[in-house]
Order: structure tokens, then C-alpha cells, then sequence
């Protein structure tokens, strides 16, 4: 990585953090279930559908589809992590949840920095 890399990276970071010390002090520490406790051994369909978004698989070939033509975007590929992390949530494998909440986080945090090299934006 290069220095000016790690300055952008350390400031999406750094407002990362500040917001959840914003979030902390407004709602207190929360401990709420992965997915909503209605969802407990209902299909998976019926999950993602109750959710809002598209199976994991399809979101990914969606991905690699714009990928493939150079046209990638943030969204898509949030959304695809996202659909990992609801994913492993619904199979009650807490490991994969946490992973893919990483992943998650991280692009989310590669897209505020891809935001930061724009030119004209402040953060």
C-alpha cells in the first residue's frame, strides 16, 4: 500500500469508528438476533425474499457479469456480501457470519475511500 493508500484507508476507518461510538451513545450496546426470530427454519427463498434481496448466487452472477464487461459497481458488490452474511445467519454458522460481516464492513470501507479520491469531496 502506498502512503497516500493508508491515509484514505485510515480516515474511512477513522469516521467508521466515529460513528459507532455516535451509534453506542444514542442506543447503548445492542445484542440483537442475526435475523428476525419469525425466520427461525423457514426457507430459504422466504428468507431472502422477507429481507428484500436476491439469493447470494444470483447477486454474484450479477457481479461477475458487470465484471466482466467493466462494469462493476459498489452496490452490487455490497449487496453480494451482504447476501453471504444473511446466508451463513440463515445456516446458524456463526464463523461464516463473521466472516462475511468482515468482508462486508471492508468493502463498505473500500467503497468510502473510492468516494474520498474523487475529486472535489471532502470528508
Amino acid at each position: 500500500m502506498t502512503a497516500a493508500r493508508d491515509v484514505k484507508m485510515m480516515r474511512a476507518l477513522g469516521a467508521v469508528a466515529d460513528e459507532r461510538v455516535r451509534q453506542h451513545t444514542k442506543w447503548g450496546q445492542q445484542d440483537h438476533p442475526d435475523l428476525p426470530p419469525g425466520l427461525a427454519g423457514e426457507e430459504r427463498l422466504h428468507v431472502f425474499r422477507y429481507l428484500g434481496i436476491d439469493l447470494p448466487e444470483v447477486i454474484k452472477a450479477d457481479v461477475d457479469g458487470h465484471a466482466t464487461v467493466g462494469e462493476s459497481n459498489w452496490a452490487l458488490i455490497a449487496l453480494e456480501e451482504m447476501a453471504e452474511a444473511v446466508e451463513a445467519a440463515w445456516l446458524g454458522d456463526v464463523a461464516a457470519l463473521r466472516t462475511e460481516l468482515v468482508q462486508t464492513a471492508a468493502v463498505l470501507v473500500q467503497w468510502i475511500e473510492a468516494i474520498d479520491r474523487r475529486p472535489g469531496v471532502t470528508s
